[in-house]
């Protein structure tokens, strides 16, 4: 195994060690976090991301900004080619489950420019605190965030932070990390 395999490996098992509970309080302090910054207040376009069952979850706050009507939400659709495309999201929108277990968007839902987001919030298996992440190794966020102009908001929980992960030409950084902490 490479040393992104074994990183990934050994913070999924970290990550998974946390309690339901412990998780979900954790959430709910990330998200207040995130929540608080201009840069989320003053955003119009906000890109979320459906969680997985042990990532930081950020439902309940993409419910209460779907419920203000204040803010166009939108949800990342990994496409055949393995790159993210942008998608709108409301309340009600039928979403599907992708080869990845993520729930997406359907395929016939318009697709925005990336470009037009003015927040995007990011999951990860690690971090680091230069704003690196490590994924699922499929390279789709690096590939997202290349050319990505605006915020991006990298959410983790503190046993997902590491020294410094490992990086290759490809992997971008995030510009803002938030944790529990």
């Amino acid at each position: 195994m490479n040393p992104k395999q074994i990183l990934r490996k050994k913070i999924l098992l970290l990550r998974k060690s946390l309690s339901p509970v412990e998780r979900e309080e954790k959430s709910r302090t990330i998200c207040e976090k995130l929540a608080s910054l201009d840069g989320f207040r003053n955003a119009k376009n906000i890109l979320f991301y459906h969680p997985l069952d042990t990532e930081v979850n950020i439902s309940p706050l993409l419910v209460r900004t779907l419920a203000k009507r204040e803010k166009n939400v939108f949800l990342p659709r990994l496409e055949k080619d393995r790159n993210i495309s942008v998608r709108p999201y409301q309340i009600g929108d039928k979403l599907i489950t992708n080869y990845h277990n993520i729930r997406e968007p359907l395929a016939s839902t318009d697709i925005f420019s990336k470009q037009e987001i003015d927040l995007a919030i990011i999951p990860c298996v690690a971090a680091d605190r230069e704003g690196f992440r490590l994924g699922f190794g499929a390279g789709c966020y690096d590939r997202f965030l290349a050319d990505f102009e605006k915020t991006s908001v990298l959410l983790a929980f503190d046993v997902q932070i590491v020294k410094k992960v490992p990086r290759e030409n490809h992997d971008q950084a995030t510009s803002i990390l938030i944790t529990e902490d």
